[in-house]
């Protein structure tokens, strides 16, 4: 099973950039999409359930103005079952 978190930060502050140098050589891996929206960022990745706690702990330790807005449990396709972790 997979959990989709979406996080939200500061988009003037370094919290992109702190979060980005860790999610985008991985991005493949946790399915990331981004989103600007004004002075906010949005990132949502895709993980093991089993690991989300800990990835929301990491992620949101890198700044103090990431914060997670949601997670839902997903059931992804097929061909993302062998790929994502």
């Amino acid at each position: 099973m997979y959990t989709e978190i979406t996080f939200s930060m500061d988009a003037h502050s370094s919290a992109p950039h702190r979060v980005g140098s860790f999610v985008v050589p991985q991005a493949r891996q946790y399915f990331a999409r981004w989103v600007d929206r004004g002075d906010r960022s949005y990132l949502t990745i895709m993980v093991r359930t089993s690991v989300v706690e800990d990835m929301i702990a990491k992620i949101c330790g890198m700044h103090p103005s990431v914060r997670c807005i949601s997670r839902d449990e997903v059931q992804p396709s097929s061909s993302v079952e062998g790929t994502a972790s």
